[in-house]
């Protein structure tokens, strides 16, 4: 039996194909432009062509912080480090995610609206900012993504399932403006592909690679 210690050397890999389509209005805000005066207050990103785009930064992060309360109300024991091995750490020895999140886009010309919204001073009631002019994208529009994985085991993917449970109901909004009801999407996953490294001389083989922190070995 091989064994491969973090990523020495990348035995397994794949992507699975992750559709968002929005249920309320969603923003990824972009900040204004202090050289367009005409700009909204709280403008989205956009990618070249003018169109919405979610990052695949926030996608990561929004998977990330689904899976920690997940794993928290399981009391899976040292969850963290389970965590830190999916999506990697900057502390100590740092290395990388082993999920990739790659920019979800539209093909939507039509995908955004604007809203005036102001801001209450809650100990009066009255008018602390605003009007302001907030971008949106609206709702019924669908982007497409890829998560792509290495070195994890395939059944590793169904930590995603309760995010995306939470992000149907609600529960797990995505982007800025939550409290104002932004931000409730649904996800689908689909096309799932595996890539398992075999050598062509071999008829059999077994490997074994390790998570880390959280002192797992994988078995192939």
């Amino acid at each position: 039996m091989q064994e491969v210690h973090g990523f020495e050397a990348i035995v397994i890999s794949g992507s699975v194909k992750c559709e968002i389509k929005t249920k309320t209005p969603l923003t990824i805000g972009a900040g204004k432009s202090p050289v367009d005066p005409l700009a909204p207050d709280i403008p989205l990103l956009r990618d070249s062509i003018g169109r919405p785009v979610i990052p695949g930064s926030t996608l990561k992060g929004f998977f990330r912080s689904g899976i920690e309360r997940t794993l928290s109300a399981l009391n899976i024991k040292d969850y963290i480090k389970l965590v830190e091995d999916l999506f990697g750490t900057t502390r100590v020895e740092a290395y990388g995610s082993r999920l990739i999140f790659s920019d979800a886009y539209t093909d939507r010309d039509d995908a955004v609206g604007m809203r005036d919204h102001i801001k209450i001073y809650s100990p009066t009631m009255a008018v602390e900012h605003g009007p302001f002019t907030q971008e949106y994208v609206k709702p019924g529009v669908s982007f497409s993504s890829n998560i792509s994985f290495r070195n994890i085991p395939l059944s590793f993917l169904s930590l995603l399932s309760p995010v995306i449970k939470q992000a149907d109901i609600g529960v797990a909004r995505l982007g800025r403006s939550k409290s104002r009801g932004y931000g409730h999407v649904s996800i689908n996953l689909s096309d799932i592909s595996a890539d398992i490294v075999w050598p062509s001389e071999m008829d059999s083989l077994s490997l074994s690679f390790s998570l880390p922190n959280y002192g797992k070995k994988v078995r192939i």
